[in-house]
């Protein structure tokens, strides 16, 4: 049996990673649903799915800070290491590993506006007993990670 690099379980990582936040951004979406719906069955079934997602999400990343510190050839490795410093622009695996984190970082995005567009449809439902519901888009609150600067990227205002 041909063992993987540090690299390429990254990677694998990495894409179960997604695949799973994808499935949690879908739930999180028939949650909207149902809350818009006023259907509580409908809605602690979605959440029963929900919590079998989460777990099965926090051992994919226990298992990509594992497989991080590989790559970094430090055992289990800092659990605070940026994703970014992984990255070497002469390595070939650069690109898909960018691409990657790309996804990843869009999908928390995305995922924490679905969540507050929730929540916020969760309180209404506290004062209202039949539909329809509202929820403004994008939630007030809510501040997307474009607006917040990105570790390891420069911005043209930022002297090198």
């Amino acid at each position: 049996m041909k063992k993987r690099a540090p690299k390429e379980d990254l990677k694998k990582t990495l894409q179960l990673e997604i695949s799973l936040m994808r499935e949690l951004l879908s739930n999180l979406r028939e949650e909207e649903v149902a809350l818009m719906s006023s259907d509580l069955k409908d809605w602690d079934q979605v959440m029963a799915r929900r919590s079998d997602m989460v777990f099965s999400l926090q051992e994919l990343r226990i298992q990509r800070r594992a497989v991080t510190g590989q790559v970094l050839e430090e055992g289990e490795g800092p659990l605070d290491i940026p994703l970014e410093e992984l990255i070497s622009p002469d390595d070939e695996d650069s690109c898909e590993l960018a691409s990657l984190l790309d996804q990843l970082l869009a999908l928390i995005e995305r995922l924490n506006l679905q969540n507050s567009r929730n929540d916020q449809l969760f309180d209404q439902t506290k004062h209202l007993e039949k539909p329809p519901l509202y929820c403004a888009y994008p939630h007030p609150n809510f501040q997307p990670l474009t607006a917040r600067r990105r570790p390891g990227v420069k911005t043209k205002t930022e002297k090198k």
